[in-house]
Protein backbone atom coordinates (compact mmCIF):
# COMPACT_ATOMS: atom_id res chain seq x y z
CA UNK A 1 0.00 0.00 0.00
CA UNK A 2 1.43 3.36 -0.92
CA UNK A 3 1.92 6.14 1.58
CA UNK A 4 -1.13 8.21 0.59
CA UNK A 5 -3.43 5.18 0.70
CA UNK A 6 -1.99 4.30 4.12
CA UNK A 7 -2.65 7.83 5.41
CA UNK A 8 -6.20 7.73 4.06
CA UNK A 9 -6.84 4.37 5.74
CA UNK A 10 -5.35 5.61 9.03
CA UNK A 11 -7.44 8.78 8.87
CA UNK A 12 -10.63 6.80 8.19
CA UNK A 13 -9.85 4.52 11.14
CA UNK A 14 -9.21 7.50 13.44
CA UNK A 15 -12.40 9.25 12.34
CA UNK A 16 -14.43 6.07 12.92
CA UNK A 17 -12.91 5.67 16.39
CA UNK A 18 -13.61 9.32 17.23
CA UNK A 19 -17.24 8.94 16.13
CA UNK A 20 -17.62 5.83 18.28
CA UNK A 21 -16.21 7.71 21.28
CA UNK A 22 -18.60 10.59 20.62
CA UNK A 23 -21.53 8.15 20.49
CA UNK A 24 -20.47 6.50 23.74
CA UNK A 25 -20.07 9.83 25.53
CA UNK A 26 -23.49 10.95 24.28
CA UNK A 27 -24.96 7.70 25.64
CA UNK A 28 -23.37 8.36 29.03
CA UNK A 29 -24.68 11.93 29.08
CA UNK A 30 -28.17 10.67 28.24
CA UNK A 31 -27.96 8.08 30.99
CA UNK A 32 -26.85 10.62 33.58
CA UNK A 33 -29.60 13.01 32.43
CA UNK A 34 -32.43 10.48 32.56
CA UNK A 35 -35.47 11.08 34.74
CA UNK A 36 -34.54 8.50 37.38
CA UNK A 37 -31.87 10.90 38.64
CA UNK A 38 -34.16 13.93 38.89
CA UNK A 39 -35.49 12.82 42.28
CA UNK A 40 -32.76 10.44 43.43
CA UNK A 41 -29.49 12.04 42.36
CA UNK A 42 -27.35 9.07 43.39
CA UNK A 43 -25.72 7.22 40.52
CA UNK A 44 -24.72 3.57 40.60
CA UNK A 45 -20.94 3.44 40.20
CA UNK A 46 -21.14 0.14 38.33
CA UNK A 47 -23.53 1.63 35.76
CA UNK A 48 -21.24 4.57 35.10
CA UNK A 49 -18.13 2.38 34.94
CA UNK A 50 -19.89 0.07 32.49
CA UNK A 51 -20.25 3.06 30.16
CA UNK A 52 -16.95 4.81 30.90
CA UNK A 53 -14.57 1.85 30.56
CA UNK A 54 -15.30 1.22 26.86
CA UNK A 55 -14.83 4.93 26.20
CA UNK A 56 -11.44 4.82 27.92
CA UNK A 57 -10.49 1.74 25.93
CA UNK A 58 -11.40 3.44 22.67
CA UNK A 59 -9.46 6.57 23.59
CA UNK A 60 -6.44 4.41 24.50
CA UNK A 61 -6.74 2.52 21.22
CA UNK A 62 -7.07 5.74 19.23
CA UNK A 63 -4.06 7.30 20.96
CA UNK A 64 -1.97 4.18 20.34
CA UNK A 65 -3.09 4.04 16.72
CA UNK A 66 -2.23 7.65 16.07
CA UNK A 67 1.09 7.53 17.89
CA UNK A 68 2.15 4.35 16.04
CA UNK A 69 1.24 5.74 12.65
CA UNK A 70 -1.81 3.54 12.29
CA UNK A 71 -2.65 -0.11 12.68
CA UNK A 72 -3.20 -0.84 9.01
CA UNK A 73 0.52 -1.12 8.37
CA UNK A 74 1.33 -4.81 7.98
CA UNK A 75 4.95 -4.25 9.12
CA UNK A 76 3.97 -3.29 12.69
Amino acid sequence: MNYIKQLQADKAEAVAAARLIETEINHLISYLSCSKFHVDTRVQVGDVLRDVLPIRNNVTYLAATLSNGGTNDKNK
